[in-house]
């Protein structure tokens, strides 16, 4: 990856939440690598390791609390993209149930959310398609889609919406 010589403000703030730490550590990869994210670590990140995590993400996207669930002194610009699990079992709670990434899209809009989300899930084509004709959710992807394709189709997207935006 090369660093960007694109000023923050224009590049594309980045939010994921999974419950696999291996799957964190690809999105940040694939954050700074393929979507030329604004400050890895600092306002694109990922996240989802506890149930704490999996509930503070809506907060996270839209800018109200910092990576480390700390709330914000001034909100930062939410999320142009968000890419979610569509299940998260919480790790540190076996007990409760999984959340699921449409039950979160759904909140995000509620709450005005205008950015990219995206659902990622390692269940079948049947769910794919269920998934992303849920109201809400841009597309649903496998988890075995490349980084690059991840990546195109989600800064693509997030292009769309910049268009749709009132001017």
């Amino acid at each position: 990856g090369v660093p960007s010589s694109s000023p923050s403000c224009l590049r594309p703030i980045v939010c994921c939440v999974d419950d696999s730490e291996a799957m964190r550590n690809l999105l940040e990869m694939i954050l700074v690598e393929f979507m030329d994210a604004a400050e890895p670590g600092e306002l694109s990140g990922a996240i989802g390791a506890t149930r704490a995590e999996q509930l503070a993400f809506v907060d996270v996207a839209l800018g109200r609390s910092d990576l480390r669930l700390q709330p914000r002194a001034a909100a930062a610009r939410a999320a142009d993209i968000t890419i979610i699990d569509q299940n998260l079992p919480a790790e540190d709670e076996p007990s409760l149930p999984a959340l699921h990434g449409t039950e979160i899209v759904s909140q995000l809009r509620a709450e005005g959310f205008a950015g990219v989300c995206c659902v990622l899930t390692g269940a079948s084509d049947e769910e794919i398609a269920a998934i992303s004709s849920h109201p809400g959710v841009d597309f649903a992807l496998p988890k075995i889609t490349s980084a690059k394709k991840l990546a195109e189709r989600c800064l693509l997207a997030a292009a769309d919406a910049r268009k749709r935006l009132p001017r």
